[in-house]
Order: C-alpha cells, then sequence, then structure tokens
C-alpha cells in the first residue's frame, strides 16, 4: 500500500509541472512496453532452455579415465614427433657439414689451396652423418 503522504506528494507534483502532453505519455508507455516485452523473451527463453532435452553428462563431458588416456595418447604422438625432428635434425647437420666441406674446396680451388680440408664438425660424426 502506497502512503497517503506518497499521494500528497505525486499530486503535489502533477501541480508544479503540469498535465504531461500526449507524446509524453505515450514515449513512457512504449518504452514500458518495449521493456516488458523483453523481460517475457528473456523468461520464455529460459524456461525453453531448462525444458530442452539436453545430452547425458557422460557424453558431454570426458571422465579422469578418457582424460588420462588421451594424455597418453598425446604424449606418445609428441615423442614420436620428437624423435623423427631429432632425425631430421641429425640429418641436416651432416648435410651441413657437407656443404661447408665442398664450399671449403670450391674456396681453396678458386684460390689454388687443395692439399688442406677441414674436418666434418665432431657433432654431425658422432650422430652419425655422411
Amino acid at each position: 500500500m502506497v502512503p497517503a503522504a506518497a499521494y500528497h506528494l505525486l499530486a503535489q507534483a502533477s501541480n508544479e509541472i503540469g498535465p504531461l502532453p500526449p507524446n509524453t505519455v505515450l514515449i513512457g508507455l512504449l518504452a514500458l512496453g518495449l521493456f516488458a516485452l523483453a523481460v517475457a523473451a528473456e523468461k520464455g527463453v529460459s524456461i525453453w532452455s531448462k525444458l530442452r532435452k539436453s545430452p547425458p553428462d557422460h557424453e558431454t563431458y570426458a571422465t579422469k579415465g578418457e582424460v588420462a588416456e588421451l594424455e597418453k595418447r598425446m604424449e606418445r604422438r609428441i615423442g614420436e614427433s620428437l624423435g623423427e625432428i631429432k632425425t631430421r635434425i641429425g640429418h641436416l647437420e651432416a648435410t651441413m657439414a657437407r656443404f661447408t666441406q665442398d664450399f671449403a674446396l670450391a674456396i681453396g680451388r678458386l684460390e689454388g689451396r687443395t692439399e688442406t680440408l677441414p674436418a666434418a664438425p665432431a657433432k654431425a660424426a658422432a650422430r652419425g652423418g655422411h
């Protein structure tokens, strides 16, 4: 219940302001209607999402065992990829060592000094490089 003092304040305010133009009242009612429509739409969507059938949790979320299995598979794949990368790096180092020797030999031929050739890097030779 609204106390009598509130009615008195509203009456006094309306006397001081005067009557509102019809356009202002219509704009206020339109804004109120749009707000009520938005609230009703939000409540309707909320009810619809609660009533909609959702998949069971075991189909949506992974169990600890499934996560552990996934981690093992990923670690295995990463390990395989890492081994392949190390092998390729070894081949690249061996190729670079051969290129360095060939380049030094070519420079030596241009300068007329072919009697000494640089040794292949020890790292490439230790990995089984050519």
